[in-house]
């Protein structure tokens, strides 16, 4: 096996107890022991340099993560958005009238609404049609019993008010 000598602490040491790095040699020119030492030395001596820095880094990382983030987000809700945003009175017109017009159902879902929020019901983490893990939406068959819900996710929720499963026969499926 070669031997280097360490230029730190001038000792004849074995080729394996060098770091291998890119250069001529092919390992560092100090043993693993001294850059040990030096790097403890210098972590001891520039702590709040160093704070400083691994705090710049995962800011940087952070906004890194929201930009990417956003890059993903689908245009059509950017589009959805800006649509609100410019119609924002209508929707909420729209929505009032909604709510004057179906009563019950507004009803259905405020109790609903209020008892997942006070944790007397606990919504399930997976879609009771297509097992799906999601956050699923609580759907009424009969808003006159508000109580008798079956938990979809969005797109089996929609697909139900479409008419691709027929009423009182969506697909649930079988619970343990």
């Amino acid at each position: 096996m070669p031997v280097f000598t360490c230029i730190k602490c001038n000792e004849k040491k074995d080729i394996s107890l060098f770091y291998k790095e890119d250069s001529k040699r092919g390992h560092t020119n100090k043993c693993m022991n001294c850059l040990k030492k030096i790097r403890k030395e210098y972590r001891d001596n520039n702590k709040i340099k160093i704070q400083k820095a691994n705090k710049k880094r995962r800011i940087q990382k952070t906004i890194e993560a929201r930009k990417s983030r956003d890059k993903n987000r689908c245009s059509i809700n950017i589009k959805q958005r800006e649509n609100y945003k410019k119609n924002r009175e209508k929707y909420i017109l729209a929505s009032r009238e909604s709510r004057s017009k179906y009563p019950e159902k507004e009803k259905a879902h405020n109790i609903i609404r209020g008892l997942i929020r006070s944790g007397k019901i606990i919504r399930p983490s997976i879609c009771s049609a297509c097992n799906k893990t999601c956050k699923p939406q609580a759907h009424h068959e009969d808003y006159s019993k508000p109580y008798e819900i079956i938990w979809l996710c969005r797109s089996c929720h929609m697909k139900h008010h479409k008419g691709v499963f027929e009423k009182g026969n969506i697909p649930l499926r079988e619970t343990e």
